[in-house]
């Protein structure tokens, strides 16, 4: 074989393991700048699973092996509302208290009529949303709604509010909303009780039309209605 040839064989030899190297190099390079690129969407869909899990596990509506047990706890109301006799709850009146050296009169609701109320209302239909248990709690710096919903899932609801008056008509202030232990901002808190949990609070400060509202008192146990006798307050 001549010389000539021999060299270059060789050389092209030489040349092809040359041309090789380079493409696995730029194959390696370009493979890290692919896992580089992926890296920020990995950790964002890796961040949204996590997080997803962890709204799941606090709402409690699925049980989630270890992650139930680190942020879920079974809600609890700051007492239990008993209606021992309910027929004569539903035959007791609301009836308004006149002090006239006041020039205002006084329509007081205990949490257990209250109770009654709510669950009349909002229970023991097929339709209703909450089982018979919901119950209403008044405490002096707020009412405490709480119950287990079971449509369209099985969640335990509390609900604060904070009742005042603005211009003679009944408002409140959301407190403290949660859904097992998430808590709600107060849009979608609003939203939920414009949906699920209707109040009958507003409805029974309207009872006396021909009376102003002029006040709202808060007892352990019992909401009072203030009305003016006056019509001009």
């Amino acid at each position: 074989m001549p010389r000539v040839d021999l060299d270059q064989r060789l050389l092209d030899r030489d040349y092809l393991a040359e041309r090789i190297l380079q493409v696995k190099k730029k194959r390696k390079k370009g493979s890290w700048k692919f896992k580089f690129c992926c890296l920020p969407i990995v950790i964002f869909f890796l961040s949204a699973l996590i997080f997803g899990v962890v709204v799941v596990a606090k709402i409690g509506v699925w049980q989630i092996p270890i992650a139930s047990k680190i942020f879920y706890t079974l809600p609890t109301p700051s007492r239990i509302v008993v209606v021992n006799n309910p027929a004569s709850v539903a035959a007791s009146q609301l009836n308004v208290r006149p002090d006239e050296s006041n020039g205002a009169a006084t329509l007081s609701i205990s949490e257990q009529q209250l109770t009654f109320l709510i669950r009349q209302s909002l229970t023991g239909k097929s339709s209703s949303v909450f089982a018979p248990s919901l119950q209403a709690v008044i405490n002096p710096d707020n009412i405490e709604f709480f119950g287990l919903m079971v449509k369209p899932a099985a969640l335990n609801v509390k609900l604060k509010i904070l009742p005042f008056v603005e211009n003679n008509k009944f408002k409140f202030r959301i407190v403290e909303a949660t859904i097992g232990n998430l808590s709600l901002p107060a849009v979608l808190a609003r939203w939920f009780i414009d949906k699920y949990l209707p109040l009958p609070l507003a409805s029974i400060s309207n009872m006396y039309p021909q009376l102003p509202l002029r006040d709202i008192k808060l007892e352990h146990g019992q909401l009072n209605f203030i009305f003016s006798l006056n019509n001009s307050q």
